[in-house]
């Protein structure tokens, strides 16, 4: 069959002045398996470069629920910058609890907040669809990395931001 007449599986294209349908489930894996690998790296360096003010913001972030302490408006700060807020759930919460208690309470709360801001940031792109699974077990690997690396440069930022003012 010519390559004119194939079957091809793009999304519908909505009539003017009305939003696009969203494309399914098959759509969206064969777009990002389409595309090369996402690494955070360099995403994860921005954060770290802009970590004092993140922090600042996610301490005067308002929430309702009291279980939302630090790490978690810090994680909710991460999430904002990829995500809507009202798509962070239950299952973000947990995750981004247990992991930096787990892994990063015995270094310090500076490590402890930028693993939450990055996992926030990590969990709004898989929350939109711009991760996959492996894309986002790849981040984890490198997050922890990148953590131990720059633990002086995080440790300086969390005491500037911490600073009155």
């Amino acid at each position: 069959m010519p390559p004119s007449h194939r079957a091809t599986s793009s999304p519908p294209t909505a009539p003017a002045g009305q939003p696009a349908p969203r494309p399914t489930r098959r759509q969206r894996a064969q777009r990002l398996a389409s595309r090369p690998p996402r690494i955070l790296l360099d995403d994860f360096e921005k954060l770290l470069d802009d970590f004092t003010a993140h922090v600042r913001v996610a301490r005067r972030l308002k929430v309702s629920d009291p279980k939302h302490d630090a790490l978690i408006r810090t994680a909710l700060r991460g999430f904002s910058l990829t995500s809507k807020v009202f798509k962070w759930d239950a299952p973000h919460f947990l995750y981004v609890r247990r992991r930096a208690k787990l892994h990063y309470e015995s270094i310090g709360d500076a490590p402890m907040l930028f693993f939450c801001l990055a996992a926030g940031y990590a969990l709004g792109l898989a929350q939109e669809d711009q991760l996959t699974k492996p894309e986002f077990r790849a981040a984890e690997s490198h997050l922890d990395g990148v953590i131990r690396l720059n633990l002086p440069r995080i440790n300086a930022s969390f005491t500037q931001a911490m600073r009155p003012g």
